[in-house]
């Protein structure tokens, strides 16, 4: 979509909980279910100073593999990687002042995402950890069918977490 080329995209709300099990050694298989609300906005679309935007609500569950690499005693860096299959939950259209429910459209419902990312891991006790984590996620192509355009979502989520050990 050319308005949104370049376009900005505000800081967006992500509520995620994990539940992983160990495969092997250092390595983890994780299961998740999270919450996103986007804001994305355009570029201006007339001359009077009217954006293109969408406000997005999506729910997701996601399949994914963690590894643990220890650099001190208590400190552990985490590699990460998945996939995730997002529903969207509700989402409008703004042009201006005129708002576009996206559930009276073709807009996709479903869409499938991919991410990576690294946390730096602190493990306080041995039952209880925090962490600071970085995740880059990009869904994949998603097509309206009346105007044959594509788009995809692609996400930068900083988070803070607390991890707990509950095999200890």
């Amino acid at each position: 979509i050319t308005a949104f080329k370049n376009g900005s995209f505000s800081p967006s709300q992500h509520q995620a909980l994990s539940l992983g099990f160990n495969l092997k050694g250092d390595l983890d298989l994780v299961l998740g279910a999270a919450y996103d609300k986007h804001q994305v906005i355009g570029k201006s679309i007339d001359m009077i100073g009217s954006h293109l935007s969408y406000d997005l609500n999506y729910v997701s569950a996601s399949l994914g593999l963690v590894y643990s690499f220890p650099l001190q005693d208590k400190v552990s860096l985490l590699l990460n990687g998945g996939m995730a299959y997002n529903y969207l939950l509700s989402g409008f259209q703004n042009m201006g002042s005129a708002s576009y429910d996206l559930a009276d459209s073709d807009f996709e419902d479903n869409s499938y995402s991919y991410s990576v990312g690294t946390a730096l891991l602190y493990q306080m006790t041995d039952a209880t950890g925090i962490y600071l984590k970085y995740d880059w996620s990009n869904t994949l192509d998603m097509e309206e069918e009346d105007t044959n355009e594509s788009y995809k979502l692609t996400s930068y989520v900083y988070s803070l977490g607390i991890r707990f050990n509950l095999a200890n």
